[in-house]
């Protein structure tokens, strides 16, 4: 019903798609308005830009929309198409379930495998770790080796790993397993967007492809914490892994079959050295917050990680600063909007998923619920994010982005807050409106957060800007789950860490509020 209406309306298309594709998390983009079919074509050419040089080395910014399409998209039934279509986004729908869906199994594990909390931050960050470390990286490499032959090497390692996780008998082997399917995501996502790309030529259906890919993010992010508690409390915790198989199994077969084997467009230039250096710090800093509550925060083991996060991380910014094809731009965050949302979107994220892992533990361990009633005591967080989202698309497309993106951080940073003075006997219904004010909050910003961004940089940076702002939100969720995890360890009890975990989160967005306020243009996208 939703695509039918993109079709319908121009002035609709542009506002439906953008709070359609911005709730999945991933998919950045920037239309600009306009009834006349001069301006659709305008829409269609910005949102390829956006969509598809993700994947592309951020050196290079090329968009591959003007490449010559896959036959398969002017020769095969509507039928085909969708079931082509439907195997690309399998592949996304498994990377962007295993965001949530872990975190209602954490107390089943740690059980299971005999962990603690430490344990349990290190399965939810060293997945989310690896793919937001990769991620640039796999779309450069889908443009060198090609995107139908990166999307089925990711559904491989993905498959094979979740086989592992499921069968994990110690905790370092699901670790271990977990890094893989990390691997295996951010090899897969950029290059669905590729995929599509080239498989569906004609503008009208590019865009509701687009759409379904980006409804498929949405509703994989929502139902993951029930889906996950409704297959541990029937068939245990490794079920929630076993059951990527046989969908990767099926998106495998019907991948090969169907969709296009294409020629690389060229070969691109692969920054590894910088590659590897974002990575070392990465894992530094992230090795430090979760191992600093254990360790000691001035112990001279995690003292030397911090060392070395400020070296990987110094060496880092020399290389970019030489390189002729950087990995991250660094001229792109003189501009000041640019800056700000990029900072905005690594506090969402550390505020969103930091607080979804401290609820899952804090629901099933202090107030005693099931997996299954944990997932659904977390559904009005994640639903009312794409509702908050539905409003901020139209909302951002009459005032522009700096008014719903300062009000949304505003009200999320409002709930977060209260989440800080609540008491653990309080009726759920306390929690039920705390995590609605929350999660709407947040979904006024996504939009408005991508607005802003990309209309702070020219059209032929809008894929390493929409690259940039989604890796920085991947990381803002690794170092929210570190640092949060260790003050539940480190002050006192679980419920006056969870409490000071709650009034650092809430006190960022307040920041972020008045950061947007000040910096971001006060434009009409």
């Amino acid at each position: 019903m939703i695509t039918r209406h993109l079709v319908r309306n121009e002035r609709q298309v542009e506002h439906d798609y953008h709070f359609i594709l911005v709730s999945s998390s991933f998919l950045q983009h920037n239309p600009d308005a306009g009834p006349s079919k001069a301006a659709q074509n305008s829409i269609e050419r910005k949102i390829m830009s956006d969509c598809v040089t993700i994947p592309s080395s951020p050196g290079q910014d090329t968009i591959h929309p003007r490449e010559e399409p896959s036959s398969l998209s002017g020769t095969t039934s509507q039928a085909t198409q969708r079931i082509l279509l439907i195997s690309i986004c399998l592949g996304w729908f498994m990377a962007a379930l295993d965001n949530t869906i872990v975190n209602v199994a954490l107390k089943s594990i740690g059980e299971n495998l005999q962990t603690d909390v430490t344990g349990l931050q290190w399965v939810v960050d060293s997945y989310a770790l690896v793919y937001a470390s990769i991620l640039l990286t796999a779309g450069a490499l889908g443009d060198r080796l090609g995107n139908k032959q990166m999307y089925l090497t990711g559904l491989l390692i993905f498959s094979a790993a979740s086989t592992l996780c499921g069968c994990a008998p110690t905790l370092w082997v699901l670790l271990v397993a977990r890094v893989a399917q990390g691997l295996g995501a951010a090899l897969m996502t950029p290059n669905t967007l590729a995929l599509i790309s080239k498989n569906f030529a004609d503008p009208v259906a590019r865009v509701k492809a687009i759409a379904f890919w980006a409804i498929v993010g949405a509703v994989a992010v929502t139902i993951g914490p029930m889906i996950g508690g409704f297959l541990i409390d029937s068939l245990g915790w490794r079920s929630i892994f076993f059951i990527n198989v046989p969908i990767g199994i099926i998106a495998f077969v019907m991948t090969l079959r169907l969709v296009a084997t294409s020629t690389p467009p060229g070969k691109r230039q692969l920054d590894m050295a910088a590659q590897v250096t974002i990575i070392i710090a990465l894992s530094a800093l992230t090795f430090a917050l979760i191992e600093g509550s254990k360790q000691g925060w001035l112990s001279p083991f995690i003292l030397c990680d911090m060392v070395l996060f400020v070296v990987a991380g110094g060496t880092f910014l020399l290389i970019e600063l030489r390189s002729q094809a950087p990995m991250l731009p660094l001229n792109l965050f003189l501009l000041p909007t640019f800056s700000a949302t990029t900072v905005v979107g690594l506090i969402l994220n550390f505020g969103y998923y930091g607080f979804i892992f401290l609820l899952s533990l804090f629901f099933e361990q202090v107030r005693g619920y099931t997996p299954l009633i944990t997932g659904l005591a977390l559904f009005p967080m994640t639903a009312s994010i794409i509702v908050g989202n539905i409003i901020a698309g139209r909302l951002t497309g009459r005032s522009g982005p700096r008014l719903p993106m300062s009000l949304g951080i505003a009200v999320c940073g409002v709930g977060l807050l209260a989440l800080g003075f609540i008491t653990t006997t309080a009726p759920y219904l306390t929690f039920f409106f705390i995590l609605l004010v929350a999660g709407f909050g947040m979904g006024l910003v996504v939009p408005s957060l991508t607005s802003a961004l990309l209309g702070s940089v020219s059209q032929e940076h809008s894929g390493v800007a929409s690259g940039v702002l989604n890796a920085s939100r991947q990381m803002g969720g690794v170092i929210g789950v570190a640092l949060f995890g260790s003050l539940i360890q480190t002050n006192g009890s679980f419920v006056s860490g969870l409490h000071l975990s709650a009034i650092i989160a809430g006190c960022a967005m307040l920041l972020g509020s008045i950061i947007t306020w000040y910096t971001v243009q006060h434009l009409v996208i």
